[in-house]
C-alpha cells in the first residue's frame, strides 16, 4: 500500500533531522532520561511547524477535505496525513525540505549550547 512507501521516505528524513538537531545542540550527549522529553517536545514542535506550512499550501476545497478527514478521525496516522498532503500539494517534498531548512536555521539561531 502507498502509505508504507510514504512512511519509508518521509519518516527516516524526519528522524535524521531530529537527530541532527540533537547532535548539533548537544542534546544527544544528555542521559536518556534527560533527553527523552526534550526530543519529544522537539518532534512535536517540528511536526506542528511542518503542518502549518503544509496547510498554508492547501486551497479552500483541499483544506475543507483535510478538516473533514481529521474530524472523522481526530488522530489520523502520520502516513494518512502525509499521503493526503502529497496528493494535494504540488512539490510537497521540496516545500517540506525548504521548511525543514528554515526550522533548522531558526532553531540553531535560538539555541545556546
Amino acid at each position: 500500500m502507498t502509505d508504507q512507501s510514504s512512511q519509508s521516505t518521509v519518516q527516516p528524513g524526519f528522524d535524521e533531522f531530529i537527530q541532527k538537531i540533537a547532535d548539533d545542540t548537544g542534546l544527544s550527549q544528555l542521559s536518556d532520561d534527560e533527553k527523552a522529553p526534550l526530543i519529544a517536545n522537539l518532534e512535536l514542535e517540528v511536526q506542528r511547524r511542518l503542518g502549518l506550512v503544509a496547510l498554508s499550501y492547501l486551497g479552500d476545497e483541499d483544506a475543507k477535505e483535510f478538516v473533514n478527514m481529521t474530524t472523522s478521525d481526530p488522530q489520523p496516522s502520520p502516513q494518512d496525513v502525509m499521503l493526503f498532503m502529497q496528493n494535494h500539494i504540488s512539490d510537497f517534498e521540496k516545500i517540506m525540505a525548504d521548511a525543514l531548512a528554515t526550522v533548522y536555521r531558526e532553531f540553531m539561531a535560538g539555541a545556546t549550547v
